[in-house]
């Protein structure tokens, strides 16, 4: 084949093009994917956190911070786990909780529920490394006047 001729051939240009293209929409929709997933893991920490100060309202006699969270995690934590989308792992979670006085209004205290989650170790902190994104732990809060 002479070389103006090689040069003219159409013949294969869809395969480069494919070639060329195809690992560039891989790597968008892998980054797609992990980003919603992402997204619904940091939503359900943010739910936790706040169903775990609503619920804080039952134990409203408690005056320790530290008894009431260990309630909290015991007893509410684990059915709040088996409702979220996202199969968030308890052991991963560090709860703190802090009772304040209301300055303004006398005899109401304020719960805050901080909910640290970990994704060390997570299929979803391998993906994100995979696509270059490292996200190691979110944090969310969340009160309640009780």
């Amino acid at each position: 084949m002479r070389p103006a001729a090689f040069l003219r051939d159409t013949r294969g240009a869809v395969t480069v093009e494919f070639v060329i293209i195809f690992p560039v929409v891989v790597m968008l929709l892998l980054i797609i994917v992990y980003f919603s997933l992402m997204l619904a893991a940091v939503s359900d920490v943010q739910q936790v956190a706040h169903e775990l100060a609503r619920l804080g309202l039952r134990y409203s006699a408690e005056t320790n911070a530290a008894s009431l969270c260990a309630k909290l995690r015991t007893t509410d934590l684990p059915g709040l786990i088996a409702q979220s989308v996202s199969a968030l792992d308890a052991q991963k979670m560090l709860i703190t909780c802090t009772l304040t006085n209301d300055p303004v209004l006398s005899g109401v205290r304020f719960l805050e529920v901080a909910v640290r989650y970990d994704f060390a170790g997570q299929t979803l902190a391998d993906l994100g490394r995979s696509v270059g994104i490292s996200i190691a732990s979110v944090t969310r809060t969340a009160g309640m006047a009780i």
